[in-house]
């Protein structure tokens, strides 16, 4: 659509077609703010599990260490996070990562 032309989402609808995009089973690490209302907007059938920042997995309580082992240890398989969390270039601001390849 040109920019003159666009249609602005709400919260809920940019949820909804994000939720769309969650492959069954799927395990999700969402930030705080708008990528938490996504566990709402997704359909229970879907049977994703929601990782919080606070150490939540969906309804259940972890440890922050075992949080953080999901988290780190390659288990997440999508993370929604605020906009403001990435850069015009599509990286997270203010963060690195060390790829295989040394990038």
């Amino acid at each position: 659509m040109p920019p003159g032309n666009s249609v602005r989402l709400n919260a809920d609808a940019m949820a909804q077609r994000v939720a769309g995009m969650i492959p069954p089973g799927a395990v999700v690490a969402v930030d705080a703010g708008l990528p938490a209302l996504l566990p709402g907007a997704t359909p229970p059938a879907l049977k994703a599990w929601f990782l919080y920042g606070s150490g939540m997995l969906n309804d259940m309580p972890l440890a922050m260490s075992d949080a953080a082992a999901i988290a780190r240890g390659g288990y997440v398989d999508i993370a929604v996070v605020n906009a403001a969390q990435v850069d015009a270039g599509g990286s997270f601001a203010g963060a690195s990562a060390s790829g295989g390849d040394g990038g």
